[in-house]
């Protein structure tokens, strides 16, 4: 007796039923990462704005030597209509900077080695955070003051 050659229909029936249960598992990241790719667009703006926000105050900081009172010339420009682009927040963010006192270097305590941490907080739709520490070799003493 000769054996058939080919697949019967109920082979091809199981053959397509599991094929669909793998593609169907296998298609589940895929939409999931359709629905999270708006929260990847929000974060890289969000870290855009620190990084912009952060680089601007670090070049108010060293421009001019302004680097005692750099939080008070930062406020300064931020509210200088003249300065409104540089400083512009999308909607549905909003953009903090802190500014440390000035602390002495602890590994040269001898020495006029000062500096600050500057941290900029973004929040919103995303969020980022960025520090800076920004430092000052001679020109000031442990209150800020320029000698």
């Amino acid at each position: 007796m000769k054996l058939p050659n080919g697949f019967s229909f109920i082979e091809m029936l199981i053959f397509i039923i599991i094929i669909g249960i793998l593609a169907a598992t296998a298609a589940i990241p895929f939409t999931t990462a359709s629905k999270t790719s708006p929260k990847i667009k929000y974060q890289l703006q969000a870290l855009a704005l620190a990084q912009q926000r952060m680089s601007s105050i670090v070049g108010i900081c060293h421009a001019e030597e302004l680097l005692v009172n750099c939080a008070q010339q930062y406020e300064a420009k931020r509210s200088d209509p003249a300065f409104a682009s540089f400083f512009y927040v999308p909607n549905g963010f909003t953009v903090n900077a802190t500014f440390s006192s000035w602390q002495r270097a602890p590994y040269y305590p001898a020495e006029d080695n000062f500096y600050r941490v500057i941290t900029v907080n973004v929040s919103g739709l995303a969020s980022a955070s960025l520090t800076s520490l920004v430092s000052s070799y001679g020109s000031i003493n442990r209150y800020g003051e320029r000698e």
